[in-house]
């Protein structure tokens, strides 16, 4: 009887610690969470309207930088064309030159692109010494006979210009020819010589010269545009005449 009362009084004792105890909660596996597979950032595009655009090509024209109404308006008299005088003592036999035509193009560097221009147009060239003139003396000559006349010197840089030769197309030989200055060679820079392009505005348009002296001051070359529309010279064989053929 003994051992059966300590037997039930030991039952009770752990009943009594189970109640006591909080209930065991049970067991948790903790995950790791999966580690997101790593994806290269998609490249951030910017908005059309903010990427510069690039220099327009050789042959497109305009250079957007240069705005020809910044060029005052001329208040004299222009002479007629091609504008400027052969230097007074140069003899005939050294004054060569393109004859005049009505239309045509040429290009020059205005601001710091080239541009394309067209209208009645005549060129000029002439070595320096017959005429008792430096490569220097050439050039300051038309540049204060242009600028007595109104005009604006508008080139900021000259055609060899590495960062306009690149804006250009990268041919300074093309765009030599493409100025009608493909005799001077592309090393004239280097070697005292010089290029200036001017605009004179008027009421009645645009004229637009330039002044390029070549190698050692040698010779110089003269451009002169006065822009003008196209006289149209051709047209179509009357009906009759045509059928007639």
């Amino acid at each position: 009887l003994t051992c059966l009362a300590a037997v039930a009084l030991t039952a009770c004792n752990k009943r009594d610690d189970a109640d006591a105890a909080p209930p065991a909660m049970p067991a948790q596996t903790m995950e790791t969470p999966a580690t997101p597979e790593t994806t290269p950032a998609a490249p951030v595009t910017a908005p059309a309207a903010s990427v510069p655009e690039s220099p327009p090509p050789t042959g497109t024209a305009q250079d957007s930088a240069f705005d020809v109404e910044q060029v005052p308006l001329s208040t004299v008299a222009l002479p007629p064309f091609p504008i400027l005088q052969w230097p007074d003592a140069l003899p005939a036999s050294y004054r060569n030159s393109t004859p005049a035509v009505d239309f045509d193009e040429t290009y020059l560097i205005a601001g710091a692109g080239l541009r394309r221009v067209e209208g009645q147009l005549e060129t000029r060239w002439f070595p320096n010494a017959p005429a008792r003139l430096s490569g220097l003396g050439s050039r300051r000559n038309y540049e204060q006979a242009i600028l007595a006349l109104g005009g604006a010197k508008v080139n900021k840089v000259g055609p060899t210009d590495a960062g306009f030769v690149s804006r250009a197309g990268g041919d300074v030989n093309k765009m030599l020819k493409q100025m009608r200055l493909s005799a001077l060679g592309v090393n004239f820079p280097d070697r005292g010589g010089s290029y200036d392009a001017y605009l004179i505005r008027t009421a009645q348009g645009n004229t637009w010269l330039t002044v390029a002296i070549d190698v050692d001051g040698l010779n110089t070359y003269l451009t002169v545009l006065q822009e003008k529309p196209l006289r149209q010279s051709v047209a179509p064989m009357p009906a009759a005449s045509a059928a007639s053929q």
